[in-house]
């Protein structure tokens, strides 16, 4: 993935997001994006995980998301 112009946000059910803005890609293998949660504004319930990246091999992209559920 290319640093630069690979990210992942999350988002609670209204929208908002929760986490730090972070977001990185591993510098060493390129291949794992992470990114912190701002944990004092999340509540149990349903969030939205969207990511974007870029491959620095060849330039495609690639987009996606998936929901993320927490209940202590």
């Amino acid at each position: 993935m290319d640093p630069k112009h690979s990210v992942v946000r999350v988002f609670d059910m209204a929208g908002a997001r929760v986490d730090n803005g972070d977001s990185h890609v591993d510098p060493n293998e390129r291949k794992t994006i992470s990114v912190s949660l701002a944990t004092a504004k999340m509540a149990d319930g349903t969030y939205t995980v969207k990511w974007k990246t870029l491959s620095d091999d060849d330039g495609d992209e690639a987009s996606g998301q998936f929901e993320l559920t927490i209940r202590r």
